[in-house]
């Protein structure tokens, strides 16, 4: 990975903010064109619906400002009509703030999918709620059974509803990182840079530096 990402490129001249495109890099993938069809197919309910008036009634509720309507629909909310509202507060961030906060109050037991998870993760970086969109990655990444592919899989197909935005994958890392994963770390890197992504050369830095130091030079 450092002789990809570093090669002739002397890391100390570097300014910290700019970013390193891992599309020029050899062995890269176009990045897939995700849609509202494959969130249907990752996480379709139970009974292979979605209900579409219950999302209408939800966003009412949330334009208008109705905490108490909101609570009477909590215990018919599944993943997929998270994703769905949410992708619908795509471009009123105020009312995806208000979806997020009305879930952590509400809906504590919620049963959350990686899909879900990825949604939220998005929207939370686009208001610039940093260290909870952090949380959340750290909880997927310290999930039992879910590997990096999956992880840096769905992350990627809410790029189709929520648009590319390159901090959410530079959180990814990061957060790996200061979870001490840094062989899943170097995985969802490798995972990211196939499919086009951008990653920070700070980030870079931090899983390279990380890895150096515990002796994992084959994985850096």
């Amino acid at each position: 990975m450092s002789r990809l990402l570093f090669q002739n490129l002397p890391l100390k001249t570097l300014p910290p903010h700019k970013f390193l495109l891992l599309s020029s890099l050899p062995n890269q993938n176009p990045k897939p064109n995700f849609d509202f069809r494959t969130l249907q197919t990752l996480e379709t309910p139970s009974n292979g619906t979605l209900d579409s008036f219950m999302v209408e009634k939800i966003l009412f509720s949330l334009k208008q400002g109705n905490t108490n309507s909101l609570r009477n629909h909590r215990f018919r909310l599944n993943p997929l009509l998270v994703v769905v509202v949410l992708s619908h507060c795509r471009d009123n961030l105020q009312l995806g703030r208000r979806f997020f906060d009305f879930l952590v109050l509400n809906c504590s037991n919620f049963k959350h999918s990686s899909m879900s998870l990825s949604a939220m993760i998005h929207v939370l970086v686009k208001c610039r709620r940093l260290s909870e969109a952090q949380a959340l990655v750290l909880r997927m990444v310290r999930k039992s059974g879910v590997s990096p592919v999956e992880i840096v899989m769905s992350l990627v197909s809410a790029c189709g509803n929520f648009g590319s935005n390159d901090s959410v994958f530079d959180l990814l890392i990061r957060t790996y990182v200061q979870a001490s994963k840094l062989r899943e770390g170097a995985k969802a890197f490798r995972i990211l840079r196939s499919k086009g992504f951008c990653v920070s050369i700070n980030a870079c830095n931090s899983l390279l530096g990380a890895l150096v130091k515990i002796g994992w030079v084959d994985l850096a």
